[in-house]
């Protein structure tokens, strides 16, 4: 059961005020939310208003988990949101663009190489071009392999890096996202494990930008940035180093700290409020810091909603799911108040944030 704190947790958490630097003007309103659920063939996606509307869906096969003897895998989220549009990629490498009105159409399909493998695309903002990464297990007489793949949407697919990563289980480059500089990466890159970890999504020890020959140009967040979140204009989530398992750190793209708090350990999964000025995390409970309020705001005695945090839908309101898999807004004023959407992923759901369940991102009014 998870109870939303609007700070912190029972302990007072060391506070970092920073007046300045300040963050970017904020986003756009959001008029959808783009949400992927995975369950192998019967995946979904959905763009969802926020009065709880479907209004495009579709139904696809996620690409299979890899099997990683002894080692469960983390994989990154098969649906991305970009240009007005869900985006989300098959089984088979097939990249599709749903559109508000319904409509999806073919933009890319990816070489794939290997019985199995990781597959992670990005799409730029405009929704135009693709860049992915392949990581191709090894068979009897194969290594494993890292293939950078980019694709102009509706055009072919180019193989612009191709790596032979030995025997021996890698640390390789894999695509996160793409912010206002260009597609990012993480480096060092985990690909499994039996231990539990802060960001699935963010396994790497650094955040990258990648050229769209594959090579590494910059390190976003500076040098000691191990990252957990980032928004599309750049602003990261941080912690300081790969054993830092307690600090929150929002910078900028060129590595200046914005705001941060210590809460401790036993966090997982945080998430960057569009407007940079709060982070939601999953622990024992649902936990909103925020930059402008330092003292802890805690639901801790109260009765306890069982709910988890799936992400931002705004600035001030949470995109949360019951334990009975029904959707909802939660607001950082009042935590417990759960709003349905009247949408449920068509199960339970329990602790499957985020891996049968994501919000990949939001369609803005504009």
């Amino acid at each position: 059961m998870l109870v939303f704190a609007a700070a912190c947790s029972s302990a007072t958490p060391a506070v970092t005020p920073s007046p300045s630097p300040s963050l970017a003007a904020s986003p756009a309103a959001p008029a959808a939310l783009v949400v992927g659920t995975y369950a192998g063939a019967g995946s979904t996606v959905r763009i969802i208003d926020l009065q709880g509307n479907v209004v495009a869906r579709a139904s696809f096969a996620a690409p299979a988990l890899p099997d990683v003897p002894y080692c469960p895998p983390f994989v990154q989220p098969p649906v991305r949101a970009a240009g007005g549009a869900a985006f989300y990629a098959d089984s088979k490498g097939v990249i599709r663009r749903l559109g508000l009105d319904g409509a999806f159409r073919t933009v890319a399909t990816l070489k794939l190489s290997g019985a199995q493998r990781f597959l992670s695309f990005a799409v730029s903002p405009d929704g135009n071009q693709l860049m992915a990464t392949i990581i191709s297990l090894p068979g009897k007489s194969t290594p494993w392999t890292e293939d950078i793949e980019r694709a102009t949407a509706g055009g072919s697919t180019t193989i612009v890096s191709h790596t032979n990563l030995g025997a021996a289980q890698p640390a390789p480059t894999m695509i996160t996202g793409w912010d206002s500089s260009g597609p990012t990466a993480t480096t060092n890159t985990l690909l499994c494990s039996r231990e539990n970890v802060i960001s699935q999504e963010y396994t790497g020890s650094a955040l990258v930008h990648l050229g769209f020959d594959g090579s590494v140009l910059d390190t976003i967040g500076g040098p000691d940035c191990v990252p957990m979140d980032e928004l599309p204009n750049g602003t990261v989530l941080c912690r300081l180093r790969l054993s830092d398992c307690g600090s929150l750190n929002v910078r900028t793209s060129s590595g200046t700290t914005i705001w941060s708090r210590v809460p401790g350990c036993n966090f997982f999964e945080p998430r960057l409020s569009p407007d940079g000025q709060a982070v939601a995390v999953n622990a024992d409970r649902g936990i909103v810091f925020q930059r402008n309020r330092t003292q802890p705001a805690s639901f801790a005695r109260q009765e306890a909603p069982d709910y988890s945090i799936v992400g931002w839908a705004a600035p001030g309101t949470l995109l949360v799911i019951k334990q009975s898999g029904d959707l909802g807004l939660a607001s950082t004023l009042d935590p417990l108040v759960f709003s349905a959407l009247g949408v449920n992923i068509g199960g339970p759901c329990i602790g499957c944030v985020p891996s049968q369940l994501t919000l990949a991102g939001l369609i803005s009014a504009s």
